[in-house]
């Protein structure tokens, strides 16, 4: 009997489907400036929910661990209109916890388009949602990618509806795979703190694959550094100080370039595994059960090999993102 992949890859994938060139992964980081404004090698990312419909055990926003939250979108309107005024990405990629649990999400994609930060959106989702998802989606993202799991059980005819739906609109879609993670939460902390300095030092969610992070008034090098505060109960002030405040201010692209190209780990990095954790497994655990498989320390989490591996400058991918379509009618 065919497992869940299986199934995809035979009825979804085209022999010429393999992995090329994908928006947020490049070889090499650089932040440039151009005509006054701060471009980084790829883009940077809204997370519009917080909470999400799977409890995946190494989701690495954290969802299962966190409070349910929504993105106001007067807020995002405020914030990338602020942003857009020193810094130019390729793309905003929009995604959660689930970005289709938000009550109004074709607010929020207008929001992005009205601040005039750039023209190309993409949605992240686990797919589950789409048939409820308001049709004015699909007038307002230029690119919609699909994530797939052993156990979330997308019904196959989701898939092929979202197809449909891609070709009408003009909607590059992607759909990938995940049968396993990388681990990267330990809220325990790092025994040895050198080795959270050569982990930071190494990621490549803060420094190449474009995840640069907007979240309520303040701009964060990863998701993760919004996440790990909140998974230890601090106050904003805490969550303030991985990131740095939007400001109208014409001194705001120097202090958005240091903080960029900063040598020094963030706080958060003490609890991270950026992209050297352990390869796992995907799981779907209970909330609590995810919040007691991450209170351990990182050393014992952390993929030594990998870790020398991006240390000695061998190119490093999504190793556990598995691609099974990709098109484009455009």
């Amino acid at each position: 009997m065919l497992n869940i992949k299986q199934r995809l890859i035979s009825r979804f994938a085209r022999p010429d489907a393999v992995a090329g060139p994908t928006i947020g992964l490049s070889a090499t980081s650089s932040v440039t400036l151009v005509n006054g404004k701060l471009q980084p090698q790829n883009g940077c990312e809204l997370n519009v929910v917080d909470h999400c419909n799977l409890t995946c055990l190494d989701c690495n926003h954290a969802s299962p661990g966190v409070k349910k939250k929504v993105a106001d979108p007067a807020t995002v309107l405020r914030d990338f209109s602020l942003l857009a005024k020193f810094y130019s990405p390729r793309f905003v990629k929009v995604l959660g916890g689930e970005p289709l649990l938000h009550p109004d999400l074709p607010a929020v994609l207008q929001a992005i388009r009205s601040s005039g930060i750039c023209g190309y959106i993409l949605l992240v989702t686990n797919g589950l949602l789409l048939p409820r998802m308001p049709e004015a989606v699909w007038t307002l993202i230029n690119e919609l990618e699909i994530s797939v799991y052993p156990d979330s059980r997308l019904p196959e005819n989701v898939l092929a509806a979202a197809k449909q739906q891609a070709i009408k609109y003009g909607v590059r879609l992607r759909v990938y795979y995940f049968d396993q993670f990388r681990a990267t939460f330990a809220t325990a902390g790092y025994e040895d703190q050198a080795l959270a300095r050569r982990v930071y030092k190494s990621c490549k969610l803060a420094h190449v694959w474009g995840c640069h992070s907007v979240h309520e008034g303040y701009f964060y090098k990863c998701p993760q550094s919004i996440y790990i505060p909140q998974l230890h109960h601090l106050p904003m002030e805490r969550l303030a100080q991985d990131g740095i405040k939007l400001t109208d201010s014409p001194a705001f692209v120097e202090e958005l370039y240091r903080y960029l190209t900063s040598s020094e780990p963030l706080q958060s990095c003490s609890h991270c595994l950026g992209t050297d954790g352990k390869v796992r497994p995907h799981q779907l655990v209970r909330p609590k059960q995810w919040s007691a498989e991450h209170q351990v320390s990182a050393d014992g989490l952390l993929d030594r090999h990998r870790l020398g591996q991006s240390e000695a400058g061998h190119p490093i991918a999504d190793d556990y993102k598995q691609l099974l379509e990709q098109f484009s009618v455009l």
